[in-house]
């Protein structure tokens, strides 16, 4: 397997760390914090996305296994979550009037938890919570059962060619 772009490992693993904290401690976070937090994750996800197809790193090799023919779809299915996220967090800010609350210490709309952009965005935080944790529970599964040397691809370990 050849190794990712630095570019791709160092923003995989700031995304790998901002994701899972804004998806297990957002709600306890100041609006601000919040927002600023989930704005970065997107921006970052956009670079990430450009950077793979300019450099043409795929990360796909060979699936040699049946399991590994779900590498290509579930990461898909991650990136498709990410974005629906985020795209859910912007519907919050305009069907809340959220920049407005923000910018003069306003309060929340009476109705907001009935938004529905809030609802989505809590039902895929969610589903978005459940594929990381299988991502990662797969990721250990290729390195230390199959040993497959997939964290060498993301800078841990010495990457063996197939």
């Amino acid at each position: 397997m050849r190794p990712y772009h630095p570019a791709l490992v160092i923003l995989h693993w700031l995304l790998a760390i901002l994701v899972p904290f804004l998806l297990l401690f957002g709600a306890d976070l100041t609006l601000r914090v919040h927002l600023a937090l989930g704005i970065a994750i997107g921006g970052l996800f956009l670079i990430r996305l450009g950077i793979r197809f300019t450099t043409g790193a795929s990360g796909v090799h060979e699936a040699k296994r049946p399991i590994d023919r779900l590498a290509i779809p579930a990461h898909r299915l991650i990136y498709l979550l990410v974005f629906g996220v985020v795209a859910t967090g912007l519907g919050i800010v305009l069907q809340g009037n959220l920049i407005d609350v923000m910018l003069n210490h306003g309060r929340l709309p009476e109705n907001f938890s009935a938004l529905p952009s809030l609802q989505a965005h809590q039902v895929l935080t969610s589903v978005l919570l459940i594929v990381l944790s299988i991502h990662i529970l797969a990721a250990l599964f290729h390195q230390f059962v199959l040993k497959d040397a997939v964290f060498g691809k993301l800078g841990f370990a010495k990457s063996r060619e197939d």
